[in-house]
């Protein structure tokens, strides 16, 4: 995890970590990694966390990982925050708000509009020949 990731966690048993943004969306990227129980694993550095005595913890190695005990899949859809359109180079530009897969572009669901009133708005509905967006992002 970056250094973004945060704990404001009381001394205890029982931390919880609030995982940055950029993490969450770096882990949605890996079709391989937490998408089930089955492949959430976890390792940590012996200078993680100190007990109070400022003792270092335990260091739990790759090869010996624990597996998740609780797992919640992501199930919360991706959501558009803003868009630019470029007509001289006549690109796009969509930003949500965590990763979503480039090549899973449905161009029929692209509509540009006049407004946001739809009864008064002119509009054009997108065609693509190419969709030149090559990496799965936020934006």
């Amino acid at each position: 995890l970056s250094s973004s990731s945060f704990t404001n966690s009381t001394n205890g048993y029982f931390i919880t970590v609030n995982v940055s943004a950029n993490d969450l969306n770096a882990i949605k990227l890996n079709d391989n990694l937490s998408t089930e129980v089955n492949n959430t694993f976890l390792s940590m550095g012996a200078e993680t966390f100190q007990d109070n005595y400022a003792r270092n913890v335990f260091s739990v190695i790759y090869r010996e990982a624990l597996q998740a005990s609780d797992f919640t899949a992501d199930t919360t859809p991706p959501i558009l925050v803003n868009f630019g359109l470029d007509l001289d180079l006549g690109n796009l530009y969509l930003t949500f708000d965590e990763t979503v897969r480039a090549s899973t572009i449905s161009e029929e669901e692209l509509i540009l509009l006049s407004s946001s009133n739809v009864s008064i708005a002119s509009f054009h509905q997108l065609t693509f020949n190419d969709t030149s967006s090559s990496q799965d992002s936020t934006f």
